[in-house]
């Protein structure tokens, strides 16, 4: 048998969790948009001929 305490635990870890995951991804949307970002800067800076 379960008590409270112990949903308690099981709640905070998966908001944990969800967090996590949130923040995970996050950063890899980051990641991808400043890639992108400086890929096209590189472009545009070697079409100017820098």
């Amino acid at each position: 048998m379960t008590t409270f305490g112990d949903h308690k635990n099981l709640y905070n870890g998966i908001k944990l969790k969800d967090e996590f995951t949130r923040t995970t991804s996050r950063l890899v949307e980051m990641k991808k948009k400043i890639r992108f970002f400086l890929g096209s800067a590189y472009k545009v800076s070697r079409r100017q001929g820098w």
